[in-house]
């Protein structure tokens, strides 16, 4: 509140006549508000029904100057903390809705990052409730490294081979069943017939009926559409393959439930000199759960790594990118943790972070999130600042985006900790 001479002559007649409840949102005090408070004082002690509420931190000067200048019993100051869940629900979404936070480097609305009220009164405390309503900056996460000036203008497109699927796959009996492929392309009729595909067999996605589903689908808003049979159809093997040329690209599948890819499926499965370039390879990321990037040493996959790191920009999941070779104490310790302890750590049923091992000051995420191999309790977060129950949030909903450098050049004595742990992770 800023205590200009016509702020307070206005302030002071509109209390002193018609107006019973005066809201104080004091966002920065620099002026001297004590003869501000003086008046509003005496306007309390003639009219004891009236009211001020202040809205402002533990320390709040106006606060103080009203106390200083309350003489009379009658007068008193009852600090309330309000949080979070004590608004109506229409408040609260009002608030979510319109906070913009900065989150790893983006401005980006709470909206995103919290889905609902019930989560955010868990997550929002009284601090950040005030940030928010007096429109403080609040940063979640620090921006992941990505290229400099000079890198990001030497940097070349890479091209990428993905893995195909032989077009025998659909001559599996085994697969007639429950197995429906989606594909994506252009001539993808053109092509089922070259592969002897029975037409009755084949339908485009606008017309798929869940209740009589065809084995082969020709889609072009390939996103929605795969979401909305994998819905429909839960109990169904769904592929996403994408026909460029006369090659079938193996994009994405959803395996229902407790069932996994068969030989019958995977043994046609191939990886031959066909390549994508960096955009298409994005969307392949999107939608996989895990990808792996592998190539010979010296050939660019740490930078490339770097280029996704600014490309991946999914602003409703947590990017974390972690050197190996920078964390080599670290999985020592882990090993180290395991032997003494006899942890089977493939049998640990869900990982959870060990926010005691995080230092405040160095908020070293990557730490936090590798020995979380060795950390089976569930996390007290009460006393958890905003930023990391929002990080422990997404980490228990699975909605972080893991990316991991120099796999292939740790030393071999923990590359069974780190491949359990990507393992476990990918299972979270």
């Amino acid at each position: 509140m800023e205590n200009c001479g016509n702020q307070k002559n206005y302030v002071s007649k509109a209390f002193g006549s018609t107006v019973n409840l005066l809201i104080i949102v004091e966002k920065e005090t620099k002026n001297d508000v004590s003869l501000l408070c003086d008046k509003l004082k005496q306007i309390l002690y003639e009219n004891p029904d009236k009211k001020i509420i202040i809205i402002g931190s533990k320390t709040s000067p106006t606060a103080a100057a009203l106390i200083n200048a309350s003489d009379s019993s009658q007068n008193q100051i009852l600090p309330t903390k309000i949080t979070f869940n004590k608004l109506t629900k229409k408040s609260q979404s009002l608030i979510r809705s319109k906070t913009n936070v900065t989150f790893q480097g983006n401005t980006v609305s709470l909206d995103n990052l919290i889905k609902d009220n019930e989560s955010a009164a868990k997550l929002i405390d009284s601090e950040t409730l005030q940030k928010m309503i007096l429109g403080e900056k609040i940063i979640i996460g620090e921006r992941i490294e990505g290229f400099d000036k000079n890198e990001k203008s030497y940097y070349h497109p890479r091209k990428f081979a993905l893995t195909s699927i032989n077009p025998e796959v659909f001559k599996e009996n085994a697969l007639v069943s429950n197995h429906i492929f989606a594909i994506e392309g252009t001539n993808v009729l053109e092509f089922l017939n070259i592969k002897n595909v029975d037409k009755n067999e084949v339908q485009h996605a606008e017309d798929f009926i869940a209740t009589n589903p065809k084995r082969f689908i020709i889609t072009e808003k390939s996103n929605e559409e795969f979401k909305k049979i994998s819905k429909d159809c839960p109990e169904y093997f769904l592929h996403w393959l994408k026909l460029k040329g006369d090659t079938l690209m193996w994009f994405y599948s959803y395996i229902p439930i407790s069932k996994r890819l068969t030989s019958d499926f995977t043994r046609h499965i191939s990886r031959e000199s066909n390549y994508v370039n960096e955009s298409f390879f994005y969307e392949y990321v999107k939608q996989n759960q895990v990808v792996i990037i592998c190539d010979i040493a010296g050939m660019g996959k740490t930078t490339v790594l770097k280029s996704f790191s600014q490309t991946l920009n999914e602003r409703n999941m947590w990017k974390i990118r972690i050197n190996l070779n920078q964390y080599t104490s670290t999985l020592l310790q882990i090993k180290k943790y395991i032997e003494k302890h006899k942890l089977i750590i493939e049998d640990a049923s869900k990982l959870h972070l060990n926010f005691a091992d995080l230092d405040p000051e160095k908020k070293d995420y990557q730490k936090l999130i590798l020995k979380s191999l060795i950390n089976y309790k569930e996390p007290d977060v009460s006393h958890l600042n905003f930023e990391n129950k929002i990080l422990n949030n997404f980490f228990e909903n699975k909605n972080m985006l893991f990316i991991f450098d120099g796999y292939d050049e740790i030393n071999p004595d923990y590359g069974n900790e780190v491949t359990i742990l990507l393992q476990k992770l990918n299972e979270n």
